[in-house]
């Protein structure tokens, strides 16, 4: 019975790759697990029904493996309150452990499998540190890749919302372990969408193109290098036929000098092994690289966007996209700032922080942009309403529920936000068009005279409508800048006037 239950746990573990699959697969076989029991009267054996637990013991058994293990565990001591305090039990890491003889026993499945099916575990146990977490589906992109930056540990996720889809992500270990509050918690949607953008910004056209540049580079460096080792062995082998040479032609009765060629000889031969043996770990070390499909890159770039948009995509294959180039993220949140700030690891050692705006209770998204707020704070009191909603037209910026911007809108908002409305006693601010006319001169050159600084004017922001205080207008230095411009272009145009056109000769 216990071969048939540690087969069936062997091949279940291979194929599903979670210890609970294991557990439903002897459940529905209705298989029994061996359990050990003790007592006043020795130790005997009995045969019980699986669970979590036992399954457990069987998988991670070294036993199982056909190998002698001692030392899996280490005490370790501590000072707490000026005394010390000794605990056991601390379970180490397989290559850590005291003694390990393989092949020690028959066993049910090799070392190098049994090593695999440890790893699988810790891939999946989704609330201890160690490993990143694997890929299991579900309705969040980024779960078990957000590790605590306050204590280490994988963050846990819950769903709620009116479908119960929005992730919520909260690290609760000393919360569970000593009732204090939660290390970090936060809204897993604005961290996903953010996350998501980073990755599609990270596989876009250009990072492509930068990431086949790079690999190029250190392609080229990694043959500079080799070629130095070479280089430098095929000199220190020059070096020993130099030597041997010498040592050849020496007179055999001169004793001294024959021992020290000797010595510079075996020097000579101990420099050549020595590069050759640096010259061997250099490709030992070296990670065969795989021929760049430039081709493919690009069409994979073009491909994975759509891809990653599509809502009929399965999450199981965005969180591998994830994964591939992510190892983890590591969180936590600015309290001043009422941000969320991410640490990104990516695969290949960089990393990047990120930032996102923490949501405040009651904002939807049908609530006005912040830069639209703060348009019309910068603008309130100044300008009336109008010439607020024109503004916010013209750049594009739309209501939170995506419509346009009226004078009722902005007035609603200003009173929402306690902003003061415009002084009536104050002259209103004229537009590009308007000081045009004011000044009797062209719309278009009253356009460019503002971007050259010769008519004041102002931008609330970079690339909206130009506004002109109309008392400037007034100035007696702007009015004669205007006059000798003025006069400047008449001559112009009367000398381009009466000097005739030769063909084939440009003007100067």
């Amino acid at each position: 019975m216990f071969d048939a239950a540690a087969e069936e746990a062997e091949v279940a573990g291979v194929m599903a790759h979670e210890l609970s699959r294991v557990l439903l697969r002897l459940r529905r076989e209705r298989l029994s697990v061996p359990v050990t029991r003790g007592g006043k009267h020795g130790r005997y054996t009995e045969w019980a029904s699986p669970n979590y637990t036992r399954v457990h013991a069987i998988v991670t058994s070294p036993f199982l493996a056909g190998a002698y293990v001692y030392g899996k565990s280490e005490s370790r001591t501590t000072i707490v309150d000026g005394r010390i305090r000794r605990t056991a039990g601390h379970d180490l890491a397989v290559d850590q452990w005291q003694v390990v003889i393989p092949d020690h026993h028959p066993g049910y499945l090799d070392w190098a499998t049994y090593r695999r099916h440890l790893s699988m575990i810790e891939a999946n146990a989704y609330m201890k540190p160690g490993a990143r977490k694997s890929a299991r589906g579900g309705r969040s992109l980024l779960a078990g890749l957000l590790r605590c930056r306050r204590c280490g540990y994988t963050l846990q996720i819950s769903y709620g919302g009116r479908d119960s889809a929005s992730p919520y992500f909260r690290c609760a270990r000393r919360y569970h372990q000593t009732g204090s509050a939660v290390c970090v918690s936060c809204s897993g949607n604005a961290v996903e969408e953010a996350v998501g953008q980073q990755i599609l910004q990270a596989i876009a056209p250009q990072a492509i193109d930068a990431a086949i540049a790079a690999a190029q580079r250190a392609d080229e460096r990694h043959r500079e290098q080799r070629q130095a080792l070479e280089l430098e062995i095929e000199h220190a082998r020059y070096d020993a036929q130099l030597a041997a040479r010498r040592y050849e032609r020496v007179d055999p009765d001169k004793r001294l000098v024959a021992a020290e060629l000797e010595g510079r000889w075996n020097t000579a031969l101990e420099r050549v092994r020595e590069l050759e043996g640096r010259l061997a770990t250099f490709d030992a070390r070296t990670v065969p690289q795989q021929q760049i499909d430039e081709r493919t890159l690009r069409a994979l770039a073009q491909d994975v966007p759509a891809l990653w948009d599509d809502p009929t995509t399965d999450m199981r294959l965005k969180q591998r996209i994830v994964r591939i180039l992510i190892h983890e993220i590591i969180v936590d949140t600015d309290d001043a700032s009422r941000e969320i700030v991410l640490v990104i690891h990516w695969q290949g050692g960089r990393h990047s922080e990120l930032r996102v705006a923490t949501p405040w209770s009651g904002r939807t998204k049908r609530c006005t942009g912040t830069e639209a707020i703060a348009l019309v704070r910068r603008m309130a009191g100044r300008w009336g309403d109008d010439a607020i909603a024109a503004q916010l037209n013209l750049l594009g910026w739309r209501t939170g529920a995506g419509n346009h911007w009226t004078r009722m809108r902005v007035r609603e908002l200003r009173h929402r936000l306690d902003l003061p409305a415009c002084d009536a006693t104050q002259p209103a601010w004229l537009t590009a068009k308007s000081a045009a006319r004011h000044l009797g001169i062209s719309p278009a050159y009253a356009g460019l005279l503002l971007k050259r600084g010769i008519i004041p004017g102002t931008q609330i922001v970079s690339g909206s409508m130009w506004w002109v205080d109309p008392t400037a207008l007034e100035s007696k230095d702007l009015r004669d800048t205007l006059r000798a411009l003025r006069e400047r272009r008449l001559v112009k145009r009367d000398h381009d006037h009466r000097t005739p056109k030769i063909p084939g000769i440009s003007d100067v």
